[in-house]
């Protein structure tokens, strides 16, 4: 799985922003997954603040950041060469992913901005598996209206995705939840995550 988060004009944030699941055992669905968040990565622009955070058994920030960076074209071909050293493994650990993510939006709030947009805080949260071990939403709520609410998408790529997890996080922090299908075009959905 994988979260990405931002802070920017648009409406829309990678989870801390994105991460790999172990369960995505299978190579066509990591193939998928980074064709994703390429994708996701190009709809940023200087306005935009974002993390990424790779999880499978536990959950790594990318580039080992403890806040947002701006989105300049230096930063998303440092966050695109990240990408593309992810290599599926491990379980599918909801709550380190969560709490990487929470890690880096904390880092940038309340900086005077110079780490945030000070606009919409989102999550997209991309995930392929069952997991293991699973956050409450209640708990995810309470680090989101920590930071005066923070908006999570949620990605369920095919049919071992826990969709019933995935929606009560998004639908209870103002987000959607996507369902995309082993064959689905997940570039689309996660692309489309401020219309």
């Amino acid at each position: 799985g994988m979260p990405m988060t931002q802070q920017g004009m648009q409406s829309g944030a990678m989870g801390s922003q994105r991460g790999y699941g172990g369960s995505m055992s299978q190579q066509s669905r990591m193939e998928i997954m980074v064709r994703a968040a390429h994708r996701l990565l190009n709809t940023f622009t200087e306005a935009d603040y974002i993390g990424m955070v790779a999880f499978s058994s536990g959950a790594d920030a990318a580039l080992s950041e403890t806040r947002l960076l701006r989105a300049t074209d230096e930063n998303k071909a440092r966050f695109a060469a990240w990408i593309d050293t992810l290599t599926p493994g491990g379980t599918t650990n909801f709550v380190d992913a969560f709490d990487r993510a929470f890690t880096l939006l904390r880092g940038s709030h309340g900086q005077g901005y110079l780490h945030s947009s000070g606009c919409t805080k989102a999550i997209l949260f991309l995930s392929d598996g069952e997991p293991n071990p699973t956050p409450t939403a209640a708990s995810i709520r309470e680090q989101a209206d920590a930071l005066g609410g923070v908006k999570i998408f949620t990605y369920a790529l095919g049919s071992g995705a826990r969709t019933d997890v995935l929606k009560e996080m998004s639908c209870q922090n103002s987000g959607a939840l996507w369902q995309v299908s082993d064959g689905g075009n997940l570039g689309d959905a996660m692309a489309d995550y401020y219309t």
